[in-house]
């Protein structure tokens, strides 16, 4: 589908692909399944199951989308993320989506597909052991845009899904995501209105009905200003939506990855863990500060199952 034609400024793909299209290796889903094709394209979910988990379970569940501006990006970017959420109890999915260096699509056809994914979740609750009502999206940078977009009202929906299963998540977990759409960073306004753009803006689609939320953003992010995180903030704030923005001095877009010392990935994961734990989806205490994520020892590949 190709409504608008959209033009992603230089400035943004570079700065942001360096980190958010970063392979992240080590981490092996335990399943593999495709929720969607479109135009010939399967996309698939990578499911990372709780070591303890058993068929009538209804467990709570996240799903990631991975960063790169809507250009490019690799599903393995939040698979250490999954599986940490996996460990302490919750099925967690990364999600393949629609980009323009792979299928020459715009951000439209990216939230089609996020929307897509969440509903395929829900349709197979009893199938992936999971609560439908306790579905978390979460993603980064552009993907972070994707779960945002999960939250809030839009009518951006693949013609082929059923419209009667809700694309709305109960979570949030927000890494520096772009929140306004109609900034000129984003886009070449001679290739849309200002008017199309707010229907895949988070900035102007949250409203009261949109659920908690916890957001990270390094203060030093050169592809998406703080400042966007900042007025997502006050809007949640102003409509009575749970928001917690959590601030990082001194980082650059993507300092949340696997990547490195661990140190900003154990800090937003414990944070995040906290978040969930508040809203009744995890119990106990995150160990992340003395027990480590260590990357799993499989060497083998998911299988993939068509459904």
């Amino acid at each position: 589908m190709k409504r608008i034609m959209m033009l992603i400024c230089a400035g943004m793909f570079c700065s942001s692909a360096v980190h958010a299209a970063l392979d992240i290796p080590g981490f092996v889903p335990d399943r593999i399944v495709v929720y969607k094709t479109v135009d010939g394209i399967e996309l698939t979910l990578h499911v990372f199951n709780p070591p303890d988990l058993k068929k009538g379970d209804a467990r709570p569940a996240a799903l990631f989308f991975f960063g790169g501006g809507w250009f490019d990006g690799n599903q393995s970017q939040f698979h250490a993320q999954c599986r940490y959420l996996a460990n302490r109890g919750m099925v967690a999915c990364s999600a393949d989506y629609r980009v323009k260096a792979r299928h020459h699509t715009t951000p439209y056809e990216s939230v089609e597909d996020a929307r897509s994914a969440i509903r395929w979740m829900r349709e197979h609750a009893t199938e992936l052991c999971i609560d439908p009502n306790r579905i978390a999206a979460g993603g980064g940078s552009a993907g972070g845009h994707l779960a945002a977009m999960l939250g809030n009202e839009t009518d951006c929906d693949e013609t082929t899904d059923d419209l009667s299963v809700s694309a709305r998540a109960d979570a949030l977990l927000l890494f520096n995501p772009p929140t306004d759409m109609t900034a000129e960073r984003y886009a070449d306004k001679k290739s849309g209105s200002n008017e199309e753009w707010r229907k895949i803006s988070p900035l102007h689609t949250l409203t009261e009905n949109t659920p908690p939320m916890i957001l990270f953003h390094g203060i030093n992010d050169s592809a998406v200003p703080v400042d966007e995180s900042k007025a997502y903030k006050q809007k949640a704030d102003a409509q009575g939506v749970r928001c917690e923005l959590y601030l990082y001095p001194h980082r650059n877009h993507g300092f949340f990855n696997y990547l490195g010392d661990k140190k900003d990935f154990n800090s937003t994961m414990m944070k995040t863990d906290q978040f969930l734990e508040n809203l009744g989806w995890l119990s106990g205490t995150s160990t992340l500060d003395t027990n480590p994520l260590e990357p799993d020892v499989k060497n083998d590949t998911a299988e993939k199952q068509n459904h």
